[in-house]
């Protein structure tokens, strides 16, 4: 099970476990433990502490969550004296106290505060490193989904050699111009999405909007990205990731290799071996981490999945960096990337991918003849607006295309009636969608 690292709120969290930094005394000290007895209830939660009598520093014991969770864990975290008093190893105790104690209370998932980082003085930087270690230690072992929880306001600094690298890596990377640089697969994208030409008379503006419409319309939109790659090499995001995993089979023996190497959710990794599999882009990202993918591969399995590496994302010219240098260290790219306060790597089981890949995707059909149907439908209509206003007119071509668009974003609500009037007319691949749409509703009865 992966570990994240996210800047939220703690007692936001949705999970089995939440960990309270506390005192020896377990009475309230303000800030975290503060905010968590606030929000079980700081009543039948101080009672519960109170029966307990106390926690000893880098122990953890349990009360019941009342409100806020199934349960609570509560540690002591050490202060802050130096470095040479041994807080490294209380604040690992802490962690791995904890983790083994939701363990034992069946728990599936655990968020964590910053421990010690507070008021007690742990510098943030070393903080995150311990938590980081303690954590990713549990996981190589046992199977639970783990969230780092830091305040949006928790500031991080790097060590001078690797920040000086990276900050010249950005500069000489970056770019505003979402276009600046295009593959020769987004370039045959670009012409497979835009009009045939322009009339002499038609505004560069109206033009531009044509080409770079809204929505999938766009120039070098994923799906066309995608099919394109696909229809050069036959293999699907699925196919190409399991033959990588094969020729690395010295590496990873076993499934359990890659996922647990990759940040990821063993229910998320056993998702994608089901056909048409369509991942995230930071799934996508983790996998070829793992593999320890050269930055080309790591841009054929994106391609694969309708992504790309963007120069003016600092999160993708981060990762670009780490791949760039040959180091796949997975806890490293994510402390740089929380440091640079960027989304960081690792993917739990995110129940609306499961269904975005269960619901819009699954009505769909995936032959060339169905996306060549979308590209050309797309291309005619020029824009989302036409396109609407085409298929409201009872062009069942147009009513396909549009059916398909909200397909695309998951919206079967959307696209039923007009899959259903495009059948009615006798649009051969709108009546198969329908069909499947009967199908997945009678399995959903069953």
């Amino acid at each position: 099970m992966p570990l994240n690292i996210i800047r939220s709120d703690i007692v936001k969290m949705k999970t089995d476990a939440i960990v309270n930094t506390t005192n020896n005394a377990m009475q309230n000290s303000g800030g975290v433990c503060g905010a968590i007895l606030k929000a079980a209830g700081a009543g039948d939660l101080q009672r519960s502490c109170d029966s307990i009598g106390g926690c000893k520093t880098g122990s953890a014991v349990a009360t019941e969550g009342f409100t806020l969770s199934k349960y609570i864990i509560h540690t002591v975290g050490p202060v802050w004296q130096g470095g040479d008093s041994g807080e490294r190893n209380i604040l690992y105790a802490c962690y791995r106290n904890s983790l083994t104690l939701a363990q034992k209370h069946k728990c599936e998932s655990i968020a964590f505060p910053l421990i010690s980082s507070g008021a007690n003085g742990y510098p943030n930087e070393k903080a995150l490193r311990v938590a980081i270690k303690a954590i990713s230690d549990f996981l190589l072992e046992n199977e639970m989904t783990v969230l780092l929880v830091i305040l949006k306001d928790t500031k991080f600094s790097l060590s001078g050699e690797l920040h000086s690298s990276i900050q010249k890596f950005i500069s000489d990377n970056y770019t505003d111009e979402q276009h600046a640089r295009i593959s020769q697969l987004e370039f045959e994208a670009l012409r497979e999405t835009a009009p045939p030409h322009r009339h002499p008379n038609e505004t560069q503006s109206s033009y531009s909007s044509a080409v770079f419409g809204l929505n999938s319309a766009a120039a070098f939109s994923a799906e066309a990205i995608k099919r394109i790659a696909e229809e050069k090499t036959r293999e699907s995001f699925s196919d190409m990731l399991f033959r990588l995993i094969d020729e690395r089979q010295d590496r990873f023996p076993k499934d359990s290799d890659v996922w647990k190497s990759a940040n990821l959710d063993r229910r998320l990794f056993a998702a994608i071996r089901k056909p048409n599999y369509q991942p995230s882009k930071n799934t996508a990202m983790c996998l070829a981490i793992a593999l320890e993918l050269s930055l080309d591969l790591t841009r054929d399995l994106l391609m694969k999945a309708g992504f790309a590496l963007s120069d003016n994302n600092i999160q993708d010219l981060i990762v670009k960096y780490f791949i760039s240098t040959k180091e796949y260290d997975m806890d490293k790219i994510n402390l740089t990337l929380c440091q640079y306060e960027q989304s960081t790597l690792g993917s739990i089981f995110d129940k609306r991918e499961n269904d975005r890949n269960e619901s819009g995707r699954a009505v769909m059909s995936h032959s060339k003849e169905a996306d060549r149907a979308y590209s050309d439908g797309m291309r005619k209509a020029g824009s989302i607006e036409n396109l609407k206003k085409l298929a409201e007119q009872g062009d069942a071509e147009m009513q396909y295309t549009l059916a398909v668009d909200y397909l695309l974003d998951d919206n079967v609500s959307k696209a039923a009636p007009w899959l259903r009037k495009a059948a009615a007319q006798g649009h051969a691949l709108a009546k198969e969608c329908v069909e499947r749409l009967e199908l997945i509703a009678k399995q959903k009865s069953i």
